[in-house]
């Protein structure tokens, strides 16, 4: 008996076989059949990755891989996710895999239900709207190997940056870390300092453009940046990119960004920087502004201290 160890038909070739295999010009298709077939080749293919999708990630039927999250539990296989290398590395310790929610703090059902469908089928990709794909990308980023979600995901991101949504990105970028290394080892990786630059670049150059088009715009624009933690608003409003004029003036002149900036400490004094006194000032020459710039300076007030007698 001949025991294989492949999933294909074996062949034996017995003393008794003495049939003469036809040749190959007799049974083989020609390369222009397979061309003209090409299109019962992808029928088929699709039909194992619906099969596969339905069945395997939707239904979780013949599941042999639970990964548990909070108290969610998806039910997976261990050909398929081991994709992925963070699945390829637990797999070696069991079946039973717990999501870190310390360690993935990003990470929600919804995204990681994205990046486990993307492992059956890229049919995933059409799940991601501007509302999940930050939740994706940091999904795609922990399992790792989905470097054509992570992408779509990114873009996704740049996509949903409005007017509306950038007090939640600055929110966001914030709390990455400011530093390039550290930024790396994010759970975001590569694309952490990415949307830093991106979420900045768009504070500074086209939400101004956008919002200053409206006779409200500057006040709008104000509103927004009497929110931003001091770090960002700083190096905003001191960046000589910022502009306080719309259609895509060349630049700002120093006293309209001082005006501006002006305005915007006095609102944030009502708020964010209370405790704290914020000044800007525009200067001239020396270590603080070259040719000509604003300054923002912050300081933290002091209790005042009394005398008892």
């Amino acid at each position: 008996m001949n025991f294989g160890s492949s999933n294909g038909p074996s062949s034996q070739n017995g003393a008794a076989d003495h049939h003469h295999s036809p040749s190959p010009s007799q049974t083989a298709p020609s390369q222009n059949d397979y061309s003209a077939d090409a299109s019962v080749f992808q029928s088929h293919d699709q039909r194992i990755v619906d099969h596969i999708s339905q069945n395997g990630f939707q239904s979780g039927q013949y599941a042999d891989v639970f990964l548990h999250v909070h108290q969610t539990t998806f039910r997976l296989h261990s050909l398929i996710v081991s994709q992925s290398p963070y699945f390829l590395a637990h797999l070696s310790q069991g079946n039973e895999i717990c999501v870190d929610s310390g360690s993935a703090s990003q990470v929600t059902l919804e995204g990681l239900r994205i990046a486990l469908s993307y492992l059956y089928s890229s049919k995933a990709l059409h799940e991601i709207q501007p509302s999940n794909a930050r939740e994706a990308l940091a999904a795609a980023c922990l399992l790792g190997g989905m470097d054509e979600l992570c992408s779509y995901s990114y873009e996704m991101c740049v996509r949903s940056l409005t007017p509306e949504s950038i007090d939640e990105w600055i929110k966001f970028v914030d709390g990455m870390p400011s530093s390039q290394e550290a930024a790396e080892a994010h759970l975001l990786g590569q694309y952490a300092p990415k949307l830093q630059q991106r979420v900045f670049d768009y504070l500074v150059k086209t939400l101004p453009d956008v919002l200053l088009q409206a006779a409200d715009g500057r006040s709008k624009l104000v509103h927004i940046y009497s929110g931003a933690p001091f770090d960002i608003f700083k190096a905003a409003l001191e960046s000589t990119s910022f502009k306080t004029e719309p259609n895509g003036a060349a630049s700002s002149s120093v006293h309209r960004r001082f005006k501006f900036a002006k305005d915007c400490i006095d609102l944030r004094k009502r708020g964010i920087s209370q405790g704290t006194d914020e000044s800007v000032v525009v200067a001239f020459g020396g270590k603080l502004g070259g040719a000509g710039n604003i300054h923002i300076t912050r300081k933290v007030r002091k209790r005042p201290l009394y005398k008892v007698s």
